[in-house]
């Protein structure tokens, strides 16, 4: 039975991409600038889809959106990705089907409880210490079921073989799958009360300023 609300859930995410890419105006539920309210789509539509990945984003755009929500985190070696946490989320990260904790709240209290505290330990798995290619080899497509989060989404399919997307893969099929038509609202991810766990303010504003430049995004981005 798993198996095939497996197989079910994967033609549901190809059928979404196919809608997605055959139109060119999809995802734009009314003209901007008209009197209606304008929607986002939250990390995709992670009521539905993998948080912040490409299927939640195809799924966003099917329903109809005018703003596409994406958090920012930056590699070991610079690169912006798409991603929520400062470290890889027990909620949502696996590796061949393992959860590294049993949730998000319980990996910082065991980390915390753990000689050297939490500082130390969470520190293999911070995004800002590895690189693009290590986190791709995680899974992203797979909420963890023993986690609160898992009864949040209870309608949330998984799709598996899904990686954490960078920035510009991201804004790349957005753009190409509307013509442009959509916008961004971009979230950097840092925590004023604990600094250490992520890059620099001024390196999250000089890279995402320069990556807001390249991709002539100025005038369809909120930050």
């Amino acid at each position: 039975m798993k198996k095939a609300i497996n197989l079910i859930s994967l033609f549901l995410v190809s059928s979404l991409f196919l809608l997605a890419a055959s139109v060119s105006t999809v995802g734009v539920p009314h003209p901007s600038g008209s009197a209606y309210i304008e929607t986002y789509a939250h990390r995709g539509a992670r009521a539905f889809s993998p948080e912040n990945t490409p299927p939640s984003y195809a799924t966003g755009l099917a329903v109809g959106t005018n703003w596409v929500d994406c958090d920012v985190s930056i590699t070991k070696d610079g690169v912006i990705i798409v991603d929520h946490d400062a470290f890889l989320n027990p909620d949502i990260v696996s590796i061949h089907g393992t959860f590294w904790a049993t949730s998000k709240g319980n990996s910082v209290k065991t980390l915390s409880s753990l000689s050297g505290g939490f500082q130390q330990n969470i520190q293999p798995y911070l995004v800002k210490n590895l690189t693009l290619a290590q986190i791709q080899s995680y899974e992203m497509g797979i909420i963890n079921p023993s986690s609160p989060y898992a009864s949040y989404f209870p309608d949330q399919y998984n799709v598996v073989n899904t990686t954490m997307p960078t920035l510009q893969e991201v804004v790349d099929y957005v753009d190409t799958t509307t013509n442009n038509h959509v916008n961004f609202q971009i979230e950097i991810k840092n925590d004023p009360t604990n600094p250490s766990l992520t890059v620099s303010p001024l390196e999250f504003a000089t890279k995402l300023n320069a990556f807001i430049i390249q991709n002539n995004l100025q005038k369809r981005v909120e930050i």
